[in-house]
Protein backbone atom coordinates (compact mmCIF):
# COMPACT_ATOMS: atom_id res chain seq x y z
CA UNK A 1 0.00 0.00 0.00
CA UNK A 2 1.47 3.36 -1.02
CA UNK A 3 0.39 6.99 -1.27
CA UNK A 4 1.80 10.51 -1.03
CA UNK A 5 1.11 13.31 1.42
CA UNK A 6 0.00 10.85 4.06
CA UNK A 7 1.54 9.06 6.98
CA UNK A 8 1.07 5.30 6.98
CA UNK A 9 0.62 3.05 10.00
CA UNK A 10 -0.61 -0.49 10.34
CA UNK A 11 0.36 -3.11 7.78
CA UNK A 12 1.48 -1.60 4.48
CA UNK A 13 3.26 -4.61 3.02
CA UNK A 14 3.19 -8.37 3.50
CA UNK A 15 4.31 -11.61 1.93
CA UNK A 16 1.80 -14.18 3.09
CA UNK A 17 -1.75 -14.54 1.81
CA UNK A 18 -4.28 -12.85 4.05
CA UNK A 19 -6.27 -9.71 4.76
CA UNK A 20 -4.51 -6.68 6.21
CA UNK A 21 -5.32 -3.17 7.38
CA UNK A 22 -3.25 -0.03 6.76
CA UNK A 23 -4.08 3.39 8.22
CA UNK A 24 -3.49 6.62 6.28
CA UNK A 25 -3.36 10.07 7.92
CA UNK A 26 -3.01 13.25 5.77
CA UNK A 27 0.00 15.45 6.50
CA UNK A 28 -0.40 18.99 7.80
CA UNK A 29 -0.85 20.43 4.28
CA UNK A 30 -3.56 18.05 3.08
CA UNK A 31 -7.04 16.81 3.90
CA UNK A 32 -9.40 14.20 2.51
CA UNK A 33 -11.94 15.18 -0.16
CA UNK A 34 -14.59 15.53 2.52
CA UNK A 35 -12.41 18.02 4.40
CA UNK A 36 -11.55 15.70 7.25
CA UNK A 37 -8.05 14.84 8.36
CA UNK A 38 -8.69 11.79 10.51
CA UNK A 39 -6.87 8.55 9.79
CA UNK A 40 -8.66 6.24 7.39
CA UNK A 41 -8.38 2.46 7.51
CA UNK A 42 -7.70 0.71 4.22
CA UNK A 43 -8.26 -3.02 4.04
CA UNK A 44 -6.26 -4.89 1.45
CA UNK A 45 -5.66 -8.51 0.59
CA UNK A 46 -3.13 -10.98 -0.84
CA UNK A 47 -4.89 -13.94 -2.40
CA UNK A 48 -3.47 -17.47 -2.08
CA UNK A 49 -1.70 -18.87 -5.12
CA UNK A 50 -3.79 -21.41 -7.05
CA UNK A 51 -2.27 -24.87 -7.44
CA UNK A 52 -3.83 -27.51 -9.71
CA UNK A 53 -4.39 -31.00 -8.35
CA UNK A 54 -3.35 -34.01 -10.42
CA UNK A 55 -5.51 -37.10 -9.90
CA UNK A 56 -4.57 -40.68 -10.72
CA UNK A 57 -6.36 -42.39 -13.59
CA UNK A 58 -7.71 -45.28 -11.50
CA UNK A 59 -11.18 -44.37 -10.28
CA UNK A 60 -12.76 -47.81 -9.99
CA UNK A 61 -11.79 -50.11 -7.13
CA UNK A 62 -12.93 -53.40 -5.63
CA UNK A 63 -13.79 -53.70 -1.95
CA UNK A 64 -10.84 -55.03 0.07
CA UNK A 65 -11.64 -53.85 3.58
CA UNK A 66 -9.09 -51.01 3.35
CA UNK A 67 -9.54 -47.26 2.71
CA UNK A 68 -9.32 -46.46 -1.02
CA UNK A 69 -9.47 -43.44 -3.34
CA UNK A 70 -7.71 -42.19 -6.49
CA UNK A 71 -4.07 -41.18 -6.05
CA UNK A 72 -3.44 -37.44 -5.79
CA UNK A 73 -0.48 -35.07 -6.20
CA UNK A 74 0.33 -31.42 -6.80
CA UNK A 75 3.22 -29.12 -7.63
CA UNK A 76 6.53 -30.07 -6.06
CA UNK A 77 6.68 -28.78 -2.51
CA UNK A 78 2.88 -28.86 -2.08
CA UNK A 79 2.00 -32.02 -0.20
CA UNK A 80 -1.63 -33.07 -0.53
CA UNK A 81 -3.85 -35.69 1.01
CA UNK A 82 -7.34 -36.84 0.06
CA UNK A 83 -10.42 -38.35 1.64
CA UNK A 84 -10.92 -42.10 1.26
CA UNK A 85 -13.73 -44.60 1.66
CA UNK A 86 -13.81 -48.27 2.63
CA UNK A 87 -17.26 -49.68 1.83
CA UNK A 88 -18.66 -50.40 -1.63
CA UNK A 89 -20.41 -47.41 -3.20
CA UNK A 90 -19.96 -44.24 -5.24
CA UNK A 91 -18.06 -41.37 -3.65
CA UNK A 92 -16.24 -38.09 -4.20
CA UNK A 93 -12.71 -37.71 -2.88
CA UNK A 94 -11.62 -34.23 -1.75
CA UNK A 95 -7.96 -33.20 -1.76
CA UNK A 96 -6.47 -30.76 0.73
CA UNK A 97 -3.03 -29.37 1.46
CA UNK A 98 -1.35 -31.24 4.29
CA UNK A 99 1.95 -29.35 4.31
CA UNK A 100 4.30 -27.19 2.24
CA UNK A 101 8.06 -27.56 1.97
CA UNK A 102 10.41 -24.84 0.76
CA UNK A 103 9.76 -21.11 0.54
CA UNK A 104 7.78 -19.85 3.52
CA UNK A 105 6.30 -23.34 4.05
CA UNK A 106 2.83 -21.99 4.79
CA UNK A 107 -0.07 -23.96 3.36
CA UNK A 108 -2.31 -20.91 3.87
CA UNK A 109 -0.45 -19.28 0.95
CA UNK A 110 -1.94 -21.79 -1.50
CA UNK A 111 -5.34 -22.95 -2.62
CA UNK A 112 -6.15 -26.04 -4.66
CA UNK A 113 -8.11 -26.13 -7.90
CA UNK A 114 -9.72 -29.30 -9.24
CA UNK A 115 -9.62 -30.74 -5.76
CA UNK A 116 -12.49 -33.24 -6.07
CA UNK A 117 -12.68 -36.54 -7.94
CA UNK A 118 -15.52 -39.05 -8.28
CA UNK A 119 -14.71 -42.72 -7.75
CA UNK A 120 -16.42 -46.06 -7.20
CA UNK A 121 -15.72 -49.03 -4.97
CA UNK A 122 -17.35 -52.15 -6.41
CA UNK A 123 -18.51 -55.09 -4.36
CA UNK A 124 -16.14 -58.05 -4.10
CA UNK A 125 -17.31 -61.61 -4.71
CA UNK A 126 -18.16 -63.55 -1.58
CA UNK A 127 -16.42 -66.92 -1.19
CA UNK A 128 -17.26 -70.06 0.71
CA UNK A 129 -15.19 -72.99 1.90
CA UNK A 130 -16.83 -76.37 1.49
CA UNK A 131 -19.16 -77.68 4.15
CA UNK A 132 -18.57 -81.19 5.48
CA UNK A 133 -21.79 -83.20 5.60
CA UNK A 134 -22.55 -85.65 8.37
CA UNK A 135 -22.14 -89.32 7.53
CA UNK A 136 -23.20 -92.54 9.21
CA UNK A 137 -26.35 -91.09 10.74
CA UNK A 138 -28.86 -93.66 12.02
CA UNK A 139 -32.55 -92.99 12.58
CA UNK A 140 -33.24 -92.31 16.25
CA UNK A 141 -36.63 -90.51 16.15
CA UNK A 142 -34.88 -87.15 16.76
CA UNK A 143 -33.82 -84.36 14.44
CA UNK A 144 -30.13 -84.74 13.62
CA UNK A 145 -27.71 -82.13 12.32
CA UNK A 146 -26.84 -82.89 8.71
CA UNK A 147 -23.71 -80.71 8.89
CA UNK A 148 -20.59 -82.23 10.44
CA UNK A 149 -18.45 -79.13 9.89
CA UNK A 150 -19.80 -75.81 8.75
CA UNK A 151 -18.12 -74.03 5.90
CA UNK A 152 -16.77 -70.52 6.14
CA UNK A 153 -18.35 -67.67 4.23
CA UNK A 154 -16.06 -64.75 3.48
CA UNK A 155 -18.18 -61.71 2.82
CA UNK A 156 -21.45 -62.97 4.22
CA UNK A 157 -23.31 -65.66 6.14
CA UNK A 158 -23.58 -69.28 5.03
CA UNK A 159 -27.15 -70.53 4.78
CA UNK A 160 -28.31 -74.11 4.26
CA UNK A 161 -31.46 -75.60 2.79
CA UNK A 162 -32.96 -78.92 1.75
CA UNK A 163 -33.65 -79.32 -1.93
CA UNK A 164 -36.04 -81.80 -3.50
CA UNK A 165 -33.09 -83.16 -5.48
CA UNK A 166 -29.60 -82.16 -6.64
CA UNK A 167 -30.94 -79.71 -9.25
CA UNK A 168 -33.92 -78.09 -7.52
CA UNK A 169 -32.84 -75.40 -5.08
CA UNK A 170 -34.45 -75.11 -1.65
CA UNK A 171 -37.24 -72.61 -1.07
CA UNK A 172 -36.09 -71.75 2.44
CA UNK A 173 -32.65 -71.22 3.94
CA UNK A 174 -31.30 -71.28 7.49
CA UNK A 175 -27.98 -71.24 9.32
CA UNK A 176 -28.38 -74.96 10.12
CA UNK A 177 -30.17 -77.92 8.63
CA UNK A 178 -31.49 -81.11 10.24
CA UNK A 179 -33.22 -84.33 9.23
CA UNK A 180 -35.32 -86.75 11.23
CA UNK A 181 -36.55 -89.54 9.00
CA UNK A 182 -34.41 -92.14 7.33
CA UNK A 183 -33.66 -91.31 3.72
CA UNK A 184 -31.47 -89.32 1.40
CA UNK A 185 -31.20 -85.55 1.90
CA UNK A 186 -30.02 -83.00 -0.65
CA UNK A 187 -28.25 -80.31 1.37
CA UNK A 188 -27.60 -77.03 -0.44
CA UNK A 189 -25.49 -74.15 0.81
CA UNK A 190 -25.03 -70.52 -0.23
CA UNK A 191 -23.58 -67.29 1.04
CA UNK A 192 -25.93 -64.44 1.89
CA UNK A 193 -23.57 -61.63 0.96
CA UNK A 194 -23.17 -58.50 3.07
CA UNK A 195 -23.30 -54.98 1.65
CA UNK A 196 -19.74 -55.13 0.37
CA UNK A 197 -19.99 -58.44 -1.50
CA UNK A 198 -21.89 -60.02 -4.36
Amino acid sequence: VTGTSVTWTGTTSAIDAGTYTANATPDANHAWSDGTTNAKAITWKINPKSVAVTWGTTTTFTYNGQPQAPAVSATSGINVTRTTETNAGSYTSTASISSVTGGRARKENYTLTGNTKAFTINKANATMTDTTLATGLVYNTKAQNLIAKAGNGAGGTIKYGLGANSTTAPTSWNTSVTGTNAGTYFVWSKVDADGNHN
